[in-house]
């Protein structure tokens, strides 16, 4: 007689081997059950039934290939196709000037992708409402059934415990101390994943982006008072208190508070530096070096492979990123420290971020067992400025 435990087992074994069938597919397009099996090294009646269970899902798909006009050696072999419509899930950013909307179907590939100006808007529950309406009109502009909607990863700026409660925001006070992921579930009605803003654009720049071929990382938002996410061992590192990396000033020299108070400011000397500007340079280096110990530290502490720095200072111009490099290799010597790059994704890869971690709950959800995380999304140039 078998036990419940080994039934239970046996059930999540076929729940595993049906998921493992199905995402081979997305990654790999139609194939045969022949080969399916040699693939994923299962028996080819083991893949005839976790097909005919990811079917009844409607995960995938028959597709019957075209006679061949130079056969007639019986019927061709079904192929079979991952469904990528069986679904969707959103990623939505909330920024201090700009909220953006990306929608992906379960293959990875982008829907839509929509930025708005949020400046004219005051309150956090006006800007949840445009957001919500853009949502929904970007759902019915392609024709999307809302029902097909799985979730939704949210990236917001601010400082979340382990369970997703805002301790502090600057830029959303009134969520301080707020349940946020269950706010928001409540507005759209799907499951939200929240993720700081940080950690999700370092999540896409390492699936995605610059590092996606690296293992550990530090990704840099860069200035006087920067903010880092660490990826280690390809997992992002939280902490205990899920604050590593977080905001810490740098430098409390009043310097910075006369001639860099914000990152706008800090952009136009990396212009003006890189135009010859002499004393714009000079202060660039200045942040230079506050940004390299703050690096210096961290690098100590994971030794990473790779630092990705990014923000409006580093994309403004070369100077901030050249000056960065040169004081890291004066603190690590030079060749011993990890090299430094600058981001692919820029501005979108907060909202690429939690896409990625929206997609990884859904699968989670769709085939009732946790998946190997997705590190595609396709369609659309994912590093190009997205049109409002």
């Amino acid at each position: 007689m078998i036990s419940l435990a080994t039934d239970a087992r046996l059930a999540n074994l076929r729940l595993e081997n049906s998921a493992r069938c199905a995402l081979w597919l997305r990654d790999n397009g139609a194939a045969t059950i022949g080969e399916i099996a040699t693939a994923t090294g299962f028996s080819r009646p083991t893949v005839a039934d976790r097909l005919e269970d990811l079917k009844a899902k409607g995960v995938v798909v028959e597709r019957l290939p075209a006679r061949s006009v130079h056969r007639d050696d019986g019927r061709p072999a079904l192929r079979f196709e991952f469904r990528g419509s069986v679904g969707f899930v959103a990623g939505l950013q909330f920024g201090r000037d700009v909220d953006r909307i990306v929608i992906s179907d379960m293959s990875g590939n982008l829907i839509v992708q929509r930025a708005q100006d949020n400046t004219a808007i005051t309150s956090i529950q006006l800007r949840l409402a445009a957001v919500h309406e853009q949502l929904r009109a970007a759902v019915l502009d392609e024709g999307l059934s809302i029902d097909s909607w799985l979730g939704a990863g949210v990236s917001i700026p601010g400082l979340l415990d382990p369970n997703g409660l805002m301790i502090r925001s600057a830029l959303f006070p009134e969520w301080d101390g707020v349940d946020v992921a269950r706010e928001l579930t409540s507005t759209f009605g799907v499951p939200i994943r929240i993720e700081n803003d940080i950690k999700s654009a370092c999540l896409a720049e390492s699936r995605l982006g610059v590092a996606r071929d690296h293992s550990d990382i530090i990704y840099i938002i860069g200035w006087h008072e920067p903010t880092a996410g660490i990826m280690i061992n390809r997992a992002l590192h939280r902490g205990h208190r899920n604050l590593a990396g977080e905001n810490r000033e740098a430098a409390q020299d009043p310097f910075f508070a006369q001639h860099v108070p914000n990152v706008e400011a800090l952009a136009r000397a990396v212009m003006a530096s890189d135009a010859g500007d002499a004393a714009a340079l000079a202060t660039v280096r200045r942040v230079a070096d506050a940004l390299a110990d703050y690096i210096f530290g961290m690098v100590v502490a994971v030794d990473p492979d790779l630092v990705v720095l990014a923000g409006p200072a580093i994309s403004a111009g070369a100077a901030l990123s050249t000056a960065v490099r040169s004081a890291l290799d004066e603190r690590t010597g030079a060749g011993l420290g990890p090299s430094v790059v600058t981001s692919e994704l820029g501005d979108n890869a907060s909202v690429l971020g939690v896409t990625l971690v929206a997609l990884d709950q859904a699968n989670a959800t769709l085939f009732g067992v946790p998946v190997e995380p997705i590190s595609r999304l396709v369609g659309r140039d994912v590093s190009s400025a997205m049109a409002g």
